[in-house]
């Protein structure tokens, strides 16, 4: 294993350019907060939540403005083909104690090269969850990453090493054209901590991390017994309230801050909230309305059948899209019938679509030559298969939602009953001084 890995890669650039105008094409929205809390030419390692697989990692290639180096499980490097391949996307391997002793000797190695590039200025990148998972409360935090922190700083010489605490906020993990949030930290510097011991520096690091990610990642500190009042939280619509004459807009993450707050200050009115979610849930499940539905419904009649109005007007353009780009995302969804783990749905489906598309607008380009047509001509119709596939996307956007809509149209009495009970809560939520 070379240090080269940290080395500038003008094909890596190049390749993580296509990569990102498909990242951006595949989420309705990437929304990026904190980017100007990212150090330009420092050591920093950033640390995120691991809730989604391989897009996990996508989401720092996609919008850091550096080429970052990212540890990943060993068992994924199989064969020296897929080691090249990972390796020329900055991926180095750890292992683990299921890999064997040998195995994990190997670290030291890695580590050495890691701590090495540090040094150099440059940027790396874990998920100190150790493992990707679908729930709503952070993974105890492996000490590897604060260990790989402090000795870097202490080879340094006390020059400081930056961690970034980094929250990924996934609509739907696994959801094609869902909205994604990229949210970096505040920079936790490690220089601070040196004068400590190497143990109680990273366990002050580690209590600070977990702070933080619990944080920008949107997770509950609730107890487990408790989970269902968080999920309600995190999947209430945004709350518009008004304060002093101006219309102030609280984020789920609010929501949820506010339910903690009041189980460990008032125990007594969060049983009354926890029985009041309770009898929400037991509603919600009578009335057979998925969750995500009263995140989307729009009570507009008008909006709905504009929608579907402008669904039918655009329907060709959306067939002639969707018949060039279908096929890998039928084949993604074949394979992914046989793969349990939903949090790589995401990962199988985008990788397949990143690798289907050059090589079907090779053969597409290979047979318009073939049959003689001209440069210009040839242009013109690939920039039009381009834009009408890019077209299909925001069909199906609107093709969802009108979906949703209808759905909820043709249930509207349960729809009205559980919107207002939920109505309800956040009412009584407010309340609380």
């Amino acid at each position: 294993m070379k240090l080269s890995i940290f080395k500038y890669s003008l094909w890596y650039s190049i390749v993580r350019l296509y990569v990102k105008v498909a990242y951006y094409l595949y989420y309705s929205k990437v929304e990026v907060i904190g980017r100007e809390n990212i150090p330009k030419n420092r050591p920093v390692i950033f640390a995120a939540n691991h809730s989604n697989g391989l897009m996990d990692a996508l989401a720092f290639v996609c919008t850091v403005n550096r080429q970052v180096v990212f540890l990943s499980r060993a068992d994924i490097f199989s064969s020296p083909f897929i080691s090249r391949v990972l390796n020329f996307f900055k991926i180095l391997p750890v292992y683990r104690q299921r890999d064997g002793i040998k195995s994990v000797s190997k670290n030291e190695e890695i580590f050495r090269i890691v701590k090495e590039g540090l040094c150099m200025g440059k940027a790396l990148c874990m998920m100190p969850e150790g493992t990707h998972h679908g729930g709503i409360k952070l993974l105890p935090l492996q000490t590897g990453i604060f260990r790989l922190a402090i000795e870097t700083a202490k080879m340094r010489g006390g020059e400081d090493v930056i961690i970034i605490p980094t929250g990924l906020r996934y609509e739907h993990p696994k959801r094609f054209r869902s909205k994604v949030s990229i949210i970096f930290g505040n920079p936790i510097s490690v220089s601070e901590l040196m004068h400590l011991s190497e143990a109680n520096a990273s366990k002050l690091l580690k209590d600070m991390l977990t702070n933080s990610l619990t944080r920008l990642a949107g997770y509950t500190t609730l107890p487990d017994s408790e989970l269902d009042v968080a999920n309600f939280a995190l999947n209430v619509p945004s709350v518009k309230a008004v304060k002093k004459s101006e219309v102030i807009k609280y984020s789920n993450t609010w929501v949820l801050n506010r339910f903690e707050n009041i189980f460990n200050n008032s125990p007594i009115f969060y049983k009354e909230l926890s029985r009041n979610v309770s009898e929400y849930n037991e509603l919600l499940l009578r009335s057979k309305i998925k969750p995500f539905y009263l995140l989307q419904f729009q009570n507009s009649i008008f909006l709905t059948a504009l929608s579907a109005l402008l669904l039918l007007i655009t329907l060709p353009v959306f067939i002639i899209g969707i018949s060039f780009h279908a096929l890998p995302l039928l084949f993604a969804h074949v394979l992914n019938l046989k793969n349990e783990d939903y949090l790589f749905h995401s990962s199988v489906r985008f990788v397949i679509w990143l690798l289907w598309l050059p090589f079907q607008f090779t053969m597409l380009t290979l047979v318009l030559i073939a049959i003689g047509i001209s440069i210009s001509t040839l242009l013109a119709i690939l920039f039009m298969i381009v834009m009408s596939g890019i077209l299909a996307l925001f069909y199906l956007d609107i093709l969802r939602n009108a979906v949703v809509n209808i759905a909820c149209f043709l249930n509207l009495r349960n729809t009205l009953i559980v919107k207002a009970k939920q109505k309800k809560i956040m009412l009584k939520l407010f309340s609380k001084r």
